[in-house]
């Protein structure tokens, strides 16, 4: 399930209560000798220093998630003597040298260090990870987009997991001989408290998603994690109970890591096609409600329009039969009533051809197609003082739903028509034979009357017929340009349409 921001730091800072008070519970069980606190298991434990560290490190993260910047300066300075006792002991390992500064802090508990040639120090994987965490504390609160914090600490983790491994298969090199397990899983629990406290939070919010990628991260990249090592440890440990040899233990290793991610992956597989699924509902849901808010709008403006030829044509019938008039007036009267009724029978026909229309690809003429939908919106525009300029080319013919292309015509005018000033605006339409994100659902700028669905439909109905719409934005207000692309009717469409 998706969460929000406020979850994430929650998280955080409780990560940071967590490690730093393991640290104290760590450093009162040396202080009273007691095992189980200071994390003795495997023949490790968990060192005084280290402790220290995990306290300080807890701190800076808590006071860095509090929204006073004095708080937060000051935990970005407490990120300093991590790094700096980090490396300190980092070069001591490495380079071979001696600082004197492993038996500072708990002096009068180094007696308890039995068979360690440095009593104090801690390891050099640890070292390295105090150097990784003091890192990303530092870059915590930077004004950068990059995921800088987030590298550090999933470094942290990497070098955790190759303890962990270790662990697993007695390879001692790989988590630095004297490393506890105590101490990795608190440097896993820090450097989540450090993806969830970063500026950005991307890789948790990737992570946690419900999109494909989170989603494929969570299944298929935890699955490697942890089956992977299992299998090799079940195959070492059957070779050295001799329950099979070297070559049956590699296949079992292979037909079951085969076995188990063909289940991870098919699961996976069916998840995201559900969601898909779900996602093209969705999407037809909302292109018919596009499409009968478009129908709703239609609607009005074809009652406006026959409401004006409806009233003179009233008129001209209540004058030719209440006045007395010579025969050529009434003729005349009579006549103009004809026109209007003729008009009345072209958006009659007009309209029907919105809604009568084959869904089979067609020869459309986008001459007559632009003049039928701007007949439609005329007294409209009329009466916002609005021109509309036509530059149409009787050559420009294509093949498609005629239907589909006139509905995306009526959003392009409605939209100009809405967007133009009240007392003027030009229109232009051209056709040829030769940005944004106003394309995406639900955006609009006409926030009392605008969906948001009507241009996101017409680009699917557009690319649905093998073409593009595009626009342009000019420096001069009030100048949008939309251009429409579709591909030229062949003779071979033609001949089919015919």
């Amino acid at each position: 399930m998706p969460y929000d921001e406020k979850f994430f730091r929650t998280v955080g800072r409780r990560c940071a209560a967590i490690v730093c008070l393991a640290g104290l519970i760590i450093i009162a069980g040396w202080q009273f000798r007691i095992p189980l606190l200071r994390g003795e298991l495997f023949d490790t434990f968990v060192a005084p220093n280290t402790a220290l560290l995990f306290v300080v490190c807890g701190i800076s993260l808590l006071l860095q998630s509090l929204k006073f910047k004095s708080a937060q300066w000051l935990g970005s300075v407490l990120s300093v003597p991590v790094f700096a006792f980090g490396l300190a002991i980092f070069l001591e390992h490495t380079m071979g040298v001696n600082f004197g500064i492993d038996g500072i802090f708990m002096a009068h508990r180094l007696s308890d260090w039995v068979g360690i040639p440095y009593p104090g120090r801690f390891s050099s994987t640890t070292a390295f990870n105090f150097i990784l965490s003091g890192l990303a504390l530092t870059t915590l609160r930077l004004p950068t987009k990059k995921p800088v914090t987030e590298f550090f600490a999933a470094v942290v983790v990497m070098m955790c997991y190759f303890g962990m491994v270790g662990y697993l298969y007695s390879a001692s090199v790989l988590y630095g001989r004297i490393t506890s397990t105590y101490t990795m899983l608190l440097f896993v629990i820090l450097a989540i408290g450090l993806w969830c406290s970063s500026r950005t939070t991307r890789f948790v919010m990737f992570f946690t998603a419900d999109l494909a990628g989170g989603i494929v991260a969570r299944r298929v990249v935890l699955a490697i994690l942890a089956v992977l090592p299992l299998l090799g440890w079940v195959e070492i440990q059957g070779r050295r109970a001799n329950l099979f040899g070297r070559e049956v233990g590699i296949a079992f290793f292979v037909v079951a890591a085969a076995t188990i991610f063909t289940v991870v992956v098919l699961r996976t597989a069916r998840l995201l096609d559900e969601l898909d699924l779900r996602r093209s509902q969705a999407e037809a849901v909302l292109i018919q409600t596009e499409k009968l808010a478009a129908a709703g709008r239609m609607a009005a403006t074809i009652a406006h329009e026959i409401n004006n030829p409806l009233g003179a044509v009233t008129n001209l019938l209540y004058i030719c039969r209440n006045m007395e008039m010579d025969a050529a007036t009434r003729d005349s009267y009579l006549a103009t009533a004809e026109e209007e009724v003729r008009h009345l029978a072209l958006i009659s026909k007009q309209t029907l051809g919105f809604y009568r229309e084959s869904a089979d690809a067609t020869i459309v003429d986008c001459a007559e197609l632009v003049q039928q939908v701007v007949a439609l919106y005329r007294s409209r525009l009329a009466n916002k003082g609005i021109e509309v300029r036509l530059d149409l080319s009787n050559d420009a013919k294509v093949s498609c739903v005629g239907g589909e292309l006139r509905q995306v015509l009526v959003n392009l005018v409605s939209n100009a028509s809405d967007a133009c000033p009240n007392t003027k605006g030009i229109i232009r339409i051209s056709t040829s034979a030769d940005a944004a994100n106003i394309f995406e659902a639900f955006f609009t700028t006409k926030e009392s009357v605008g969906t948001g669905l009507g241009l996101w439909v017409s680009k699917g109905l557009i690319e649905k017929n093998a073409g593009r719409i595009e626009v342009f934005s000019h420096d001069l207000p009030f100048r949008t340009t939309f251009r429409l692309t579709l591909p030229l009717a062949t003779e071979a469409d033609r001949t089919a349409t015919a």
